[in-house]
């Protein structure tokens, strides 16, 4: 009777041990830690070579200005706030002293100002009369003040009395274009000044500057009397 009991027991051990085997395991109540961190904190991406990044040190783009208007075919130029026509900065570039030139015809622009030589050289003469007026009323007031070099002043402001004339004469001879006249009276106020120079050789006197402007305004007006035609 133990026997068969005994049997029957091995049996039943032996189906419960066989069933366990298919039976699928249960689900772990618990989500696997590594799948959560891959859930929960996706990693990184590097970048790659082919990413392009931005170049720090490039600067940032800004809006060029648009390029102001080419002014170089315009028919005026501008001279110390007065516009001078292109023509008659030509004529001054042609000459000796062109900065003088420029600025001795500054107080006589105006918008009916011509630009032939004609019309330059009269500017330019007038301008050397203005500026001879001044070393002539210069050259009055030293020699009253100066015992040593009086008469060396007297002559100054004779030769520039002189000057005045032969500007005068070569001003009257434009209208009829006599361009040998303007360049005799041209030439003889250019000696003139030379006179009170010699007088004055050795000496430290303001009469220099003004000889030397006038000078210079002198060889001007003789540039300018060889562009006009006869």
């Amino acid at each position: 009777m133990l026997d068969i009991f005994f049997i029957i027991s091995l049996l039943f051990c032996h189906s419960i041990e066989a069933a366990s085997k298919h039976e699928s395991p249960s689900p772990s109540p618990f989500l696997d830690l590594q799948s959560s961190r891959k859930i929960l904190f996706p990693p990184l991406k590097t970048p790659s070579s082919t990413d392009t990044a931005p170049d720090e040190s490039s600067p940032p783009e800004i809006d060029a200005p648009a390029p102001e208007p080419d002014d170089t075919n315009t028919l005026t130029v501008k001279l110390g706030g007065k516009f001078v026509h292109p023509d008659i900065k030509k004529i001054c570039d042609s000459t000796d002293y062109t900065p003088v030139c420029l600025t001795s015809i500054k107080p006589f622009l105006n918008g009916e100002s011509k630009a032939d030589p004609a019309s330059v050289l009269e500017m330019q003469i007038k301008a050397a009369m203005l500026a001879a007026k001044s070393a002539h009323s210069m050259a009055a007031q030293l020699s009253k003040f100066s015992s040593t070099h009086a008469a060396a002043l007297k002559d100054c402001e004779e030769m520039y009395g002189d000057a005045l004339d032969n500007y005068q004469e070569a001003l009257a001879a434009i209208p009829t274009g006599d361009t040998s006249t303007m360049n005799s009276m041209l030439s003889a106020a250019l000696a003139d000044y030379g006179t009170c120079d010699d007088g004055l050789s050795g000496v430290k006197s303001p009469m220099s500057a003004h000889n030397d402007k006038l000078h210079k305004m002198s060889s001007n007006c003789l540039a300018i009397v060889s562009l006009i035609k006869n």
